[in-house]
């Protein structure tokens, strides 16, 4: 199942940036939270500045509306927390749109799809059905629509291992204190299966249905 993903606004920033010139005079700094740790979309250089396709979006956001930009690093979990409480006046962070999320914030239109499966070891013939992930241990992101998905489907039957950071999730992977991992499929790879450290690793199971189509507001 490809996923749509969205750029998440605040409503605080949808009501400053207004004029014909694309920004308010008040408008000094657009704040956009990142998740720092979510290769290939974000990521943090060796020199400190971001990058990833989702940096180069939010760069040619900021000067198609002729705002002076900074790029915020804060994890996924707290991306909507930071927009509630005025440290970030918009997400671009791969995030899905949910009912949830969207009593909470407004989204652009669709900027990229995206597909998600588990991950496990190599030739270990798990069955990621319901009854073969009885007793496993499944990691995921927290606060992710992975999340949802694996607390919903299995929580019943599994033990759900919850992290800030997908690398983490993958660390744990690699020693034995998860038996699979749900991720996207391009950051599982950037991070992990074409890292040595998952060699041993393959992705497992078929392409998973997580959400349903929302219309973006």
């Amino acid at each position: 199942m490809r996923l749509a993903f969205y750029i998440a606004l605040g409503f605080l920033l949808l009501g400053r940036m207004t004029g014909a010139s694309g920004q308010e005079p008040g408008l000094t700094e657009l704040r956009i939270a990142m998740d720092p740790r979510n290769p290939p979309y974000t990521y943090i250089d060796e020199d400190g500045t971001f990058s990833g396709s989702d940096a180069e979006i939010a760069n040619a956001l900021c000067a198609e509306i002729r705002a002076r930009c900074k790029l915020v690093p804060i994890p996924f979990a707290r991306s909507i927390a930071a927009l509630e409480d005025r440290s970030a006046d918009a997400i671009i962070s791969d995030m899905t749109v949910t009912q949830e999320r969207e009593r909470l914030v407004d989204f652009t239109d669709v900027y990229r799809n995206a597909t998600n499966r588990f991950v496990a070891r190599r030739n270990a013939g798990l069955d990621t059905s319901p009854q073969g992930l009885a007793g496993k241990k499944l990691g995921v992101k927290r606060n992710t629509v992975h999340d949802r998905y694996v607390t919903d489907k299995y929580g019943a039957t599994a033990m759900i291992r919850r992290y800030s950071d997908l690398g983490e999730v993958f660390v744990d992977l690699a020693l034995g204190r998860n038996d699979a991992v749900l991720a996207e499929v391009a950051p599982a790879r950037a991070s992990f299966l074409q890292t040595p450290l998952g060699a041993d690793y393959e992705f497992v199971g078929p392409e998973l249905n997580l959400t349903s189509p929302i219309r973006a507001l």
